[in-house]
């Protein structure tokens, strides 16, 4: 039965991720050969307190147990002295759930999961990113570029028959 689950979760798992951004949103789509995507993240112009919040609206198909992944990559900044991800406050939820709060810095793998049967879920998220009061002068005009990503692993090891043949 364990093996009939695997197969079924790599075959019959579509993805599909919606991310709402504006009223022309960017829409991503995942799949069992393109399981990541990402959105474009700016931080620019920014005076200490400052912050900004994004919402996006994840919709995931799926069937059986899935997690979704959440992080930050492709950082670029125009400081090397004064990087900005050493001191951007992150705070992300989950249908108004708080998940994490911390550095920019420290965000690798952000993981939620789900199990269901041929369902279809909006996954809320928000992200709020800020600029602390406790920051000195050294900061502002300071600019960072970011990809939000979202993945899920799909566990298709026995698509070819496992070992053997």
């Amino acid at each position: 039965m364990n093996k009939f689950k695997i197969l079924a979760l790599a075959t019959a798992v579509i993805l599909m991720f919606t991310v709402s951004v504006s009223a022309s949103a960017d829409v991503l789509s995942l799949y069992k050969n393109k399981e990541t995507d990402n959105v474009p993240f700016k931080f620019e112009d920014k005076l200490p307190g400052d912050e900004e919040t994004k919402d996006y609206c994840v919709r995931v198909s799926y069937n059986g147990t899935i997690t979704v992944h959440f992080g930050v990559d492709n950082i670029r900044t125009n400081s090397a002295t004064h990087p900005l991800t050493d001191v951007l406050w992150c705070e992300v939820s989950i249908d108004g759930k708080n998940i994490y709060k911390g550095y920019m810095r420290d965000i690798d793998k952000i993981s939620h999961t789900i199990t269901g049967v041929n369902r279809t879920q909006d996954l809320d998220y928000e992200v709020t990113v800020k600029l602390p009061t406790s920051v000195n002068n050294d900061y502002q005009a300071k600019e960072l570029e970011a990809d939000f990503v979202w993945w899920v692993e799909v566990d298709d090891d026995d698509d070819d028959g496992g070992s053997g043949g």
